[in-house]
């Protein structure tokens, strides 16, 4: 089944008594395509990604395993990437007979292998059938596990695993906390990652990782040749002795860039005031770590967070990117963050929502971050609450007026619809991108915002017309220029309002025509066309148009 343009699924099961009258009813042969068979067996250079599917299925592509003939994908040359998975009916659960069979069939075929670089499995398969693919490939570069039932297989495979040099990515990352395999084993894991030093993203999420991993990680993290710039250590059980354990490798690490903390345990487990202040100091004082995720940590109080923002307070952090939502920061703890970032041109990115506590004394700060005044660098902001106040909405458009970085703004309720105050509110957000009141008013208008939203639930094309996707355009001057021509120029109705040229003094004329067609585009052009048909004594030299000149008022250039 086409997944794109090169991707092709392979459903491989076998069929039970019910299942072959079902496909008989339904004129189904439960045999691959011949023309996908061949693509594989034949070395094709188009098929560079296949996703197999083990087990029942319902997809047109499905065959009794028995009957296919799996050589091709261990000779491809070709194929990249291959993704392993199980249908949700059964058909690949740990202890299934059929299913071990299965994968072992494939996998007998895809232990020959050179070519895959990108390797995923989505489903708990037995780890001994990939133990020769996984050893042997030395093209390997990213490897994916969602489920880990045979742990202390994979770190014995990793550990035995010829070129330690090609692997750039590991992700092993847990779908149910049911499934979870406990420290111990993980710990094993990151230990036999030790020689991998061309590795440059671990992800470790949901893993209920605690004290012993913590003190591998943080180890894996000290090693001088490790290069690891992503970490994600999210939606684990890590507590403020483990922050202080991982703690010093993050200090010590010379390349990490990217550290995820977000979503730890709420109640019985997480870090609170403690290690958040330890985080802090490690935030504030290195020279590579650029993006920090800390969203949903509720056991930080609001008075932890502030003396998070207190240590960063005039520190030498180069941190551009910054999620915290999901918290209790208050309003103090909005004006430190204010603060701190007032002054720094290098945070672009930064989330609070779901920051309750936050009251509109604490918004109107964080809208004082898009001022002219502050030196920001702000691109990104997302402040949505689950209980918004429409008076957000007036704070930050006022404060969009002269702001000229700011692309993305996603704010308001979670879930709400558009409600006439709601929409008034919204109107005055859409002036500030598109001022209509004269030329100069919409030549100074905002033209960089790209993305807004105040509901989950509602469209805002009818409040903001084509404002945002103007902007999108990166050369601003042709925004100002689209947006003025479109409403003082041509306005509604298509005819020329030969009124705006009359207006302008003879000098400014000229600038004024040139800068109508200077990108000789088909609006600009057509505004060109039409002035000089209804004028044409434009075409004449040494002849001046009768009624332009007489009132002075200054003109765009």
């Amino acid at each position: 089944r086409c997944q794109g343009p090169s991707v092709v699924e392979l459903v491989l099961y076998e069929p039970s008594d019910e299942d072959s009258e079902m496909s008989a009813d339904n004129g189904l042969d439960n045999k691959l395509d011949p023309a996908l068979l061949l693509q594989l067996n034949n070395n094709d250079p188009a098929l560079a990604e296949l996703r197999v599917r083990f087990g029942p299925n319902e997809f047109a592509n499905r065959v009794d395993w028995k009957g296919v003939n799996c050589d091709g994908i261990g000779d491809n040359t070709h194929l990249k990437k291959l993704s392993l998975c199980c249908d949700d009916d059964g058909g690949c659960e740990d202890g299934d007979a059929k299913a071990d069979e299965i994968c072992r069939h494939f996998c007998l075929c895809l232990a020959r292998s050179k070519s895959i670089e990108h390797f995923s499995c989505e489903c708990p398969l037995n780890m001994e059938p990939l133990r020769p693919f996984l050893e042997n490939n030395d093209n390997l570069r990213h490897l994916k596990f969602e489920h880990i039932t045979y742990p202390q297989i994979l770190a014995a495979t990793l550990s035995k695993r010829k070129n330690k040099s090609s692997l750039e990515t590991i992700m092993l990352c847990q779908k149910s906390l049911m499934e979870n395999v406990g420290f111990q084993s993980v710990t094993e894991i990151i230990t036999s990652l030790s020689g991998y030093h061309n590795l440059v993203k671990l992800d470790l999420n949901s893993n209920k990782l605690g004290i012993e991993t913590s003190i591998a990680v943080g180890e894996l993290l000290k090693q001088p040749n490790m290069k690891i710039e992503d970490l994600d250590l999210s939606s684990n059980h890590i507590d403020n002795e483990c922050i202080a354990t991982l703690a010093d490798g993050f200090a010590k690490s010379k390349t990490l860039k990217k550290l995820n903390l977000g979503g730890q345990e709420r109640l019985v487990f997480g870090f609170g005031d403690r290690g958040i202040i330890v985080l802090a100091d490690v935030v504030a004082n290195s020279a590579t770590i650029k993006s920090v995720d800390l969203r949903d940590n509720r056991r930080i109080t609001p008075t932890g967070w502030c003396a998070f923002f207190n240590c960063l307070r005039n520190s030498a952090t180069v941190v551009e990117e910054l999620n915290l939502g999901g918290n209790t920061i208050d309003d103090e703890g909005a004006a430190g963050l204010a603060d701190v970032f007032s002054n720094s041109g290098k945070l672009t990115t930064l989330v609070l929502d779901g920051n309750e506590s936050i009251s509109m004394r604490g918004w109107q700060a964080i809208a004082n971050l898009l001022l002219p005044s502050c030196v920001s660098a702000l691109e990104v902001l997302h402040v949505r609450q689950k209980y918004g106040d429409v008076r957000m909405i007036y704070r930050f458009a006022n404060a969009l007026v002269n702001n000229r970085r700011l692309k993305t703004l996603l704010m308001g309720h979670f879930l709400v619809g558009l409600t006439p105050m709601i929409r008034r509110a919204l109107a005055v957000t859409a002036n500030t991108l598109y001022n209509k009141s004269s030329i100069d008013a919409t030549y100074a208008s905002n033209h960089t915002l790209e993305k807004f939203s105040y509901s989950t639930l509602s469209s805002h094309v009818d409040v903001f017309g084509s404002s945002l996707q103007l902007n999108e355009n990166k050369n601003k001057t042709e925004v100002a220029r689209h947006k003025i021509l479109k409403h003082h120029i041509i306005p509604t109705g298509g005819l020329l309002n030969l009124q705006v040229f009359l207006d302008m003094e003879w000098k400014v004329l000229p600038r004024a025509i040139a800068w109508i067609g200077i990108c000789r585009d088909s609006m600009g052009l057509s505004v060109l066309h039409h002035l000089l048909t209804s004028l044409p004594s434009l075409l004449e030299p040494n002849t001046r148009v009768e009624g332009i000149g007489k009132r002075k008022r200054r003109g765009c250039n």
